[in-house]
């Protein structure tokens, strides 16, 4: 039986949140489109991985925007929530949680969640602090139908890359799917990192050391640390209160830690709660291990853990782990040189004291790397990121659409939020798209073009 093989204008590899909307973007441009995800689910980590929350953000209208109104067609897919209760930020008895507990309130809408007129001198802003919280499975249908009905976006799925091939020096040509298939296009978009880890990009790992792009933040030395990962639980309500039993071989004491970590809950429409720790295992002791030893790893900790909450605050009595998420929130691997690298001197600067003239998204999350031994730094207000993050230097025909773009370890620790990475994506699919209208290259394109394509959609 011969080899199958498919040929598009656009390749998207990786069915993330970045991947889908650069795929939606392309599609919608009505250029031919393929789309290539390794899991059985879009989304990456927003479904596997459990991160089923958009945090409070600025800018993230576009593409993220028509995913939230497709999942309120479907019954109990999502909701608005606020902030209800904070250990660090409240007081009294609104104090009296591990963390934060992050509530769906029903009049609250999408616009809510945008952060408009916010005030960035307030680390915390109870009653603001609103963002949207859906089901996995009907973020993946929502998606998946949004992309059919553009009737140029071929998905596959349950594939993964298993090889690359180049077409000259600094251009890629196909790439072959575990199943034997090979695909060719004219212009790649990389999610996931494979194409150009595979194609031999320049890329950085770490904490980027202060001589790198002189960050006021940044280590003298350079450092191997990344931001820490979460292995995601889900909780549901109970009828009979009860502790849940916590294995003999599995200690009641915190072992990997000099406490338990905090966790974000937050609650889904059906009444379960998505329970994220901060984190559940730091990136120095994940790079030490293989990844079935860190599935393992963290699921010991979630139960202790898990003991833990139910034991010192009996309201968690009433509620039974439901699920461990299969994959790892992973925050921060590794990032692709590009032809700018977005720093902490620009998330300092703000869109006032930028000056490039490529902008085409825009983002505003404090700096924070989770158990990455380094404080959290606050922005003072929204900045812009630069296409040029999204152009590699090593490879001419492919555009970077995740959080493996052209950032730094400082920079990357902010604007890795899931709809900034949406808004990447749909930059990245109009500029391919007209890359291929035009019979050129990615970083040839007119960059007045691709803002207004990008602007008409972040209106509608």
């Amino acid at each position: 039986m011969p080899t199958p093989h498919l040929q598009a204008d656009i390749a998207v590899i990786g069915g993330g949140s970045g991947g889908v909307a650069a795929a939606l973007a392309a599609a919608r441009c009505r250029v031919k489109t393929v789309l290539i995800e390794q899991d059985t689910l879009l989304g990456g980590t927003s479904t596997t991985a459990g991160v089923n929350c958009w945090e409070p953000v600025c800018g993230a209208t576009g593409i993220p925007r028509r995913l939230f109104d497709r999942l309120t067609h479907l019954p109990g897919a999502c909701g608005i929530y606020t902030s209800t209760r904070h250990c660090f930020f409240m007081r009294d008895i609104l104090a009296n949680y591990p963390g934060g507990e992050q509530r769906i309130v029903p009049f609250l809408r999408y616009q809510d969640t945008l952060k408009a007129d916010w005030d960035y001198s307030l680390a915390w802003w109870p009653g603001r602090w609103n963002g949207v919280v859906f089901e996995p499975l009907a973020w993946h249908h929502a998606a998946t139908a949004l992309l059919a009905e553009t009737g140029c976006c071929h998905v596959i799925t349950g594939q993964a890359v298993v090889a690359t091939e180049r077409a000259n020096n600094r251009t890629l040509g196909a790439v072959t799917l575990a199943n034997g298939a090979r695909i060719t296009a004219r212009i790649w978009i990389d999610n996931a990192g494979i194409l150009a880890r595979d194609a031999g990009c320049e890329t950085l790992t770490g904490q980027d050391p202060y001589d790198r792009f002189h960050e006021p933040d940044a280590p003298i030395t350079p450092s191997g640390q990344v931001n820490g990962a979460t292995r995601i639980f889900r909780i549901t309500p109970i009828r009979d209160p009860a502790v849940q039993s916590l294995p003999k071989d599995i200690p009641t004491e915190c072992w990997w830690s000099p406490s338990f970590p905090k966790m974000v809950g937050t609650q889904y429409p059906n009444g379960d709660f998505n329970c994220n720790m901060l984190p559940t295992i730091t990136g120095q002791d994940l790079a030490t291990m293989t990844m079935p030893a860190a599935l393992a790893e963290t699921e010991r900790r979630i139960l202790a853990f898990w003991h833990h909450v139910q034991t010192n605050w009996p309201e968690f009595q009433h509620y039974a782990i439901k699920m461990l998420f299969p994959k790892l929130g992973i925050r921060e691997s590794f990032r692709v040189v590009c032809r700018y690298m977005l720093t902490e001197n620009d998330l300092l600067a703000g869109l006032a004291g930028q000056t490039h003239d490529d902008l085409i998204a825009t983002a505003d999350h404090t700096m924070d790397r989770h158990g990455g031994g380094q404080a959290m730094r606050q922005v003072t207000a929204p900045y812009g990121i630069p296409y040029r993050c999204l152009l590699p230097v090593d490879i001419d025909n492919l555009i970077l659409a995740g959080r493996i773009a052209g950032f730094s370890s400082l920079a990357a620790s902010s604007c890795r939020l899931t709809r900034t990475i949406m808004q990447l994506g749909q930059a990245a699919g109009f500029a391919a798209a007209i890359a291929c209208h035009n019979h050129t290259l990615p970083a040839d394109i007119s960059v007045r073009h691709l803002q207004q394509l990008v602007n008409q959609e972040n209106k509608t």
